[in-house]
C-alpha cells in the first residue's frame, strides 16, 4: 500500500493508490446503477464519480504533485 500511495504511472497525475480507489468507486457505482437501471448520461452516479475525480485532482494539485 505504501508503494501504491506514492508511485505514479508515467503521464498520470494520480498515484496508483488513487487510481485504484477511483476504479473501485466507479465499479461500485456502475454496478449499483445497473441494478437500478439508471445507466444514462448525466445520471446522479456519473455526476458523483465526476465530482470524486475532480476532487482527487484538486487535492493532488494542492499537494504540489509531490511523489
Amino acid at each position: 500500500m505504501g508503494f501504491a500511495g506514492l508511485a505514479r504511472r508515467p503521464g498520470s497525475e494520480l498515484s496508483l493508490l488513487m487510481e485504484l480507489q477511483l476504479g473501485w468507486e466507479e465499479l461500485r457505482y456502475r454496478r449499483l446503477s445497473l441494478r437500478r437501471g439508471a445507466r444514462r448520461a448525466g445520471s446522479p452516479d456519473e455526476e458523483y464519480l465526476r465530482q470524486l475525480t475532480e476532487q482527487a485532482e484538486a487535492e493532488q494539485a494542492e499537494s504540489g504533485g509531490k511523489s
